[in-house]
């Protein structure tokens, strides 16, 4: 989860590793590192989640065999426009106004858009 967060981070800022790296005052390796979702340290990998805006404790969560929540709010904390659309289709959803099947059609959605992106 980190690699593809990361990743989408710095595509959408058009940063390049290095860029990123002094940004956040770690060698463009350890960037670069963090992409192939190679062992970072605990240290960079907290700046990069202050980077991203995500709390760290929910990007390590996620990084396990962890819950589809965890993965859910790490995305939220990077792509924060998710969460009205998600909040819209709950609310859809409680009255009546949507089937439950949105919220399968948004993640479908999400996946393809991944994929595509090259994630």
């Amino acid at each position: 989860m980190l690699q593809k967060v990361l990743e989408g981070a710095m595509k959408e800022k058009n940063l390049s590793a290095r860029e990123v790296g002094s940004m956040l005052g770690v060698s463009h390796t350890t960037v670069l590192r963090a992409m192939r979702g190679e062992q970072i340290d605990l240290d960079t990998l907290i700046k990069i989640a202050d980077w991203l805006k995500i709390r760290p404790s929910a990007l390590l969560d996620s990084m396990g065999d962890s819950d589809v929540e965890s993965k859910i709010d790490v995305l939220v904390g990077a792509y924060p426009e998710l969460q009205k659309v998600l909040e819209d289709a709950v609310v859809a959803i409680e009255k009546g106004q949507a089937d439950p099947s949105i919220i399968k059609d948004i993640v479908a959605y999400a996946e393809y858009r991944i994929q595509s992106s090259g994630g």
